[in-house]
């Protein structure tokens, strides 16, 4: 059985046609941003974030983990996290395959460069 597919950076693929094509621009320019980012001096591996764990998307929204692996849009680990507000993209269901659940725009999908742990109340 042939092999189908290519390689490409993401700056010469372009999503159209879909209504998840913003999501998933979205999600390869967070994937190159979390790529472009030098690691600190001393800094350890990155946080193995974990369900149920409680963080911040993009240093301002609160969330909850739910989906920690891969997904069918994009390479390597994804975090998908419900926000606790309306301030998400999805409801946890991302191109047709369901990751886990939640209400409308409070879901969305990232790389776990823009997640921080949530400070413990």
């Amino acid at each position: 059985q042939p092999s189908m597919g290519i390689f490409a950076q993401s700056k010469q693929l372009q999503t159209s046609g879909t209504s998840d094509a913003a999501v998933a621009e979205e999600a390869l320019r967070q994937a190159e941003r979390a790529a472009s980012q030098p690691v600190a001096a001393g800094a350890g591996s990155p946080i193995a974030y974990q369900e149920g764990q409680r963080v911040l998307w993009s240093s301002k929204y609160a969330g909850t983990v739910r989906y920690v692996g891969p997904v069918k849009f994009a390479a390597g680990e994804w975090i998908g996290v419900e926000l606790d507000e309306e301030a998400g993209r999805n409801n946890g269901t991302f191109m047709g395959a369901t990751y886990f659940e939640c209400g409308p725009n409070r879901g969305v999908f990232t790389q776990a460069a823009m997640l921080s742990c949530a400070a413990s109340a």
